[in-house]
């Protein structure tokens, strides 16, 4: 891609990244419009400008189709087919350039998965648009494979803390069972002392998978 290419590629991107171009301030569009003559050449259609990248660029990178209904108008100028628009006049001219880029391989533009910026590279590798939102990016794909790890853990600190209470609640239980039949003079059944027993031996089991934890 040479640097004129390269600039009008930028420019694509960055007007593509305009979601709202009604919201642009008279001095805002100016200062595109000045741009655009610099790449260019000639005072392009401020409005055109704005709406023929993004309503192009956008589907593309999301993977949509895109059915050009514009009149288009092909032309053999030193042996290079120039592609324009019919019946526009020349401040439309640009709409070529950016058919050229769609077609140049590998496809130039990228949006950015965090700030939803479109911008210009050639790498496959480069998947953000600013060493800002790499971080942000990177940190929140950490994030992502910490969450099965962190959601196990939480269940089975809260089953551990269920357990617990209830082998919590039935020692309770058996304490004063025993304690009435201190009171009572009268010695634990059978299955009374087997329960207290159980209630003993899930107490170990507690503590043996609070020390895992």
């Amino acid at each position: 891609m040479t640097e004129t290419e390269q600039q009008m590629a930028s420019l694509f991107a960055d007007l593509a990244s305009i979601a709202d171009p009604v919201s642009l301030s008279p001095g805002q569009r100016l200062v595109l419009q000045e741009r655009a003559t610099a790449i260019f050449g000639f005072p392009p259609d401020v409005d055109q400008l704005l709406r023929q990248p993004r309503a192009w660029l956008i589907p593309l990178l999301r993977g949509d189709g895109v059915v050009p209904s514009l009149p288009f108008l092909w032309r053999l100028h030193n042996g290079v087919i120039q592609v324009g628009l019919r019946n526009t006049g020349p401040n439309s001219a640009f709409i070529g350039d950016l058919v050229r880029l769609i077609h140049a391989t590998p496809f130039p533009f990228k949006q950015c998965p965090v700030c939803q910026k479109v911008f210009v590279s050639q790498t496959k590798k480069k998947r953000y648009c600013s060493a800002n939102c790499t971080y942000r990016g990177i940190e929140e794909a950490r994030k992502e494979r910490r969450r099965p790890q962190a959601k196990a853990r939480m269940q089975r600190l809260r089953a551990a803390r269920k357990q617990a209470e209830a082998v919590k609640k039935e020692g309770e239980v058996l304490a004063q069972r025993a304690l009435r039949r201190r009171h009572t003079g009268k010695p634990l059944a059978g299955a009374e002392i087997e329960e207290q027993m159980r209630g003993q031996l899930k107490q170990r089991q507690q503590r043996k998978l609070q020390k895992e934890d």
